[in-house]
């Protein structure tokens, strides 16, 4: 399935119309590769934490996304890539056109090592499957800092073929010793319901 950089970014939220469905993208490379022990991975999509924003008390969210290659077989080998992101408060509603953008909380990179990946079926040339990561975000904005500890999923059902991980489609961020890690408040980063942002799982080469 091809896509243009305009679709794309509208389905992914960051055009003009309406954010299509989230998820995390996990690229697979084709069975050759595999058994040389390369995967490879792309996603982008907006997730929240806490309740629901408003002016008064606006709702935590964060648009995240990146690719790479990664050896599936080697839980604790590096990726090679990253992504970026961009934490923001979310108060109900989007500016209107010109209007005033939204705050800033934190914006930078990310890169990771593999801890997990578990694969759970094909349709076609995609997969369906989850990839968790231990991730470090390089903060560039408001100021230089990197924040460790952090742990990624990246999740990936394909409803076509009735493959499911019993997870939301998309992906999971939580940030040791933050309001953001797994059991605080409000929690870590999770798909929106519905899922904003796209994914899918290849189990063939990207044409370069």
């Amino acid at each position: 399935m091809r896509m243009d950089r305009r679709e794309f970014l509208k389905r992914a939220g960051l055009g003009s119309i309406a954010l299509g469905s989230l998820p995390a993208l996990v690229n697979t490379l084709a069975t050759p590769a595999w058994a040389n022990g390369q995967a490879s991975f792309q996603f982008h999509a907006q997730n929240a934490t806490g309740p629901a924003g408003t002016p008064a008390s606006p709702q935590h969210r964060l648009i995240m996304g990146g690719a790479g290659t990664f050896d599936p077989s080697r839980p604790g080998s590096p990726v090679n890539g990253g992504g970026t992101y961009v934490h923001f408060l979310f108060p109900g509603a989007n500016p209107s056109p010109g209007g005033t953008p939204l705050t800033v909380v934190s914006s930078g990179t990310w890169k990771a090592r593999v801890v997990s990946y578990r694969q759970i079926g094909t349709w076609g040339v995609f997969a369906a499957g989850a990839l968790e990561l231990a991730a470090e975000l390089f903060q560039e904005i408001p100021s230089k800092a990197v924040i460790r500890g952090a742990r990624l999923r990246i999740v990936c059902n394909i409803g076509g073929a009735g493959l499911t991980t019993g997870e939301p489609e998309g992906y999971f961020l939580s940030i040791l010793g933050t309001e953001f890690a797994t059991g605080a408040t409000p929690g870590p980063f999770a798909p929106l319901s519905p899922p904003v942002g796209l994914t899918v799982f290849n189990t063939v080469p990207i044409p370069a």
